[in-house]
């Protein structure tokens, strides 16, 4: 079954680490808060994974498009708020 794991951790945060490890093919991963700040570092994301980013929050911490590998999708807090109910289960870290 499908999850999505809300990350807020930044890439050092032991939690960032087991978020990366408990996910599966299928599974989804919104980057919020701190979290965001993982994209531009270059991490190996589990295959399989929709990798999304929270865009205010990529604006609160000056990261822009070009800073974001080409397979993040950005999303607003409606579409956050879609991918909450549109899953089984929601894993905050």
């Amino acid at each position: 079954m499908p999850q999505l794991h809300l990350l807020n951790k930044v890439a050092d945060h032991p939690r960032f680490t087991q978020c990366l490890n408990q996910t599966h093919a299928g599974d989804s991963i919104a980057l919020t808060e701190s979290g965001v700040l993982a994209l531009p570092t270059g991490i190996d994301w589990p295959e399989g994974v929709v990798i999304y980013a929270l865009s205010a929050d990529l604006e609160a911490r000056g990261l822009g498009p070009l800073e974001l590998p080409p397979f993040v999708h950005v999303i607003g807090y409606e579409q956050l708020v879609d991918l909450t109910l549109s899953t089984d289960k929601v894993v905050c870290w």
